[in-house]
């Protein structure tokens, strides 16, 4: 197993913050997916601090983490996700466990009026941000790809846990919630080896499992969502939770001076302009985070704020384009802003 040391960073989002009294971290890193817009196309790290019992716990994490990169992967052929995308208005069988998640990713989709929803997949297409083939479509095109977006044109039977695209040219898109579902699913396979004390950070979707090994919080950095800055603005504690950001720092590029980001609006097929840099979720279901970082981020701050306030065990830090930041109340005693830059407002 490989052991790696951070000088100023601990892991991921995770501030240098009480790193110093830790003790030495059994930690493995691999690249999931070997392709662009994977489910898990960034690095993945599981840390195990004061663990003596062997390498198989990790390497349990990593054997689900290639499982599930190659069943819910929206561009891989053979995955189930691709699959069903290549099939419009035929039900096709699928495992459980994706099963499931459509059915999550579809009743968020309700919840948030549509913010979140896995069939964008034809407007990521037409825009290609992350790749060396970015652009600005044409409105015509992206009246024609959004013809086939909208979650409701899902149809779920859980009897023969079949799924069936209605719409013509349908494509599903699990990319904003596939990390989360991985990171809950890994955080399962360490509990159940008694793992007490642990990191999961699948590219920026980081899971806290238990306390620090001294019984304190686990102080998890936020990221400035600063375009071309690597530091953080503001620290929460957390313990068995998973921290989740949506921003536009992420991926984007650049056309006629103008910028433009990966997270689309699944009503207008265009990056969401609305005054937002970032949204950060806290949540003891990574799944549950993943997703709404990205509705929040669509519904913005003011209807973003709103929705959480009325849902019992999801907490969300937002950054405006002013540096302004506004936190749920549950926060207020666990969030602290450390860059004197960024302003807490009510």
């Amino acid at each position: 197993m490989r052991r790696f040391f951070y000088p100023a960073i601990c892991l991921g989002m995770l501030l240098l913050a009480g790193c110093a009294a830790l003790p030495e971290a059994e930690t493995e890193g691999r690249t999931v997916s070997e392709m662009l817009d994977g489910p898990l196309d960034t690095v993945s790290t599981v840390t195990l601090y004061d663990w003596r019992g062997g390498e198989e716990p990790i390497e349990a994490v990593f054997a689900l983490l290639y499982d599930i990169d190659a069943r819910m992967s929206a561009v891989s052929g053979e995955s189930e996700i691709a699959g069903l995308s290549g099939q419009a208005g035929t039900p096709a069988a699928v495992s459980g466990d994706v099963f499931g998640l459509i059915e999550y990713a579809k009743t968020v989709g309700a919840e948030t009026d549509g913010a979140f929803d896995i069939t964008i997949r034809p407007i990521v297409s037409l825009w290609g941000i992350g790749t060396e083939n970015a652009r600005v479509p044409a409105q015509a095109e992206l009246d024609a790809a959004l013809l086939s977006v909208g979650y409701e044109g899902i149809t779920l039977d859980k009897a023969a846990s079949s799924v069936t695209l209605e719409k013509a040219g349908m494509q599903l898109d699990l990319g904003g919630i596939a990390k989360g579902y991985a990171c809950d699913r890994a955080a399962e396979i360490l509990r159940n080896a008694n793992v007490g004390h642990g990191i999961i950070d699948l590219g920026g979707n980081v899971y806290v499992l238990g306390t620090k090994p001294d019984g304190a919080l686990w102080q998890v950095g936020i990221k400035s969502p600063v375009v071309g800055e690597n530091g953080y603005f503001g620290v929460a504690a957390a313990r068995d939770r998973a921290v989740v950001t949506s921003g536009v720092y992420e991926r984007f590029f650049e056309r006629d001076g103008k910028r433009y980001h990966h997270i689309m609006d699944p009503r207008t097929g265009c990056p969401v302009d609305n005054g937002l840099l970032s949204v950060t979720i806290i949540s003891a279901s990574a799944a549950q985070a993943d997703a709404l970082s990205t509705a929040c981020f669509v519904l913005g701050a003011e209807r973003g704020l709103a929705y959480l306030s009325a849902l019992e065990g999801a907490e969300g830090i937002f950054v405006s384009e002013d540096l302004s930041v506004q936190v749920t109340p549950g926060l207020r005693d666990s969030f602290r802003i450390t860059d004197e830059r960024f302003q807490l407002v009510d």
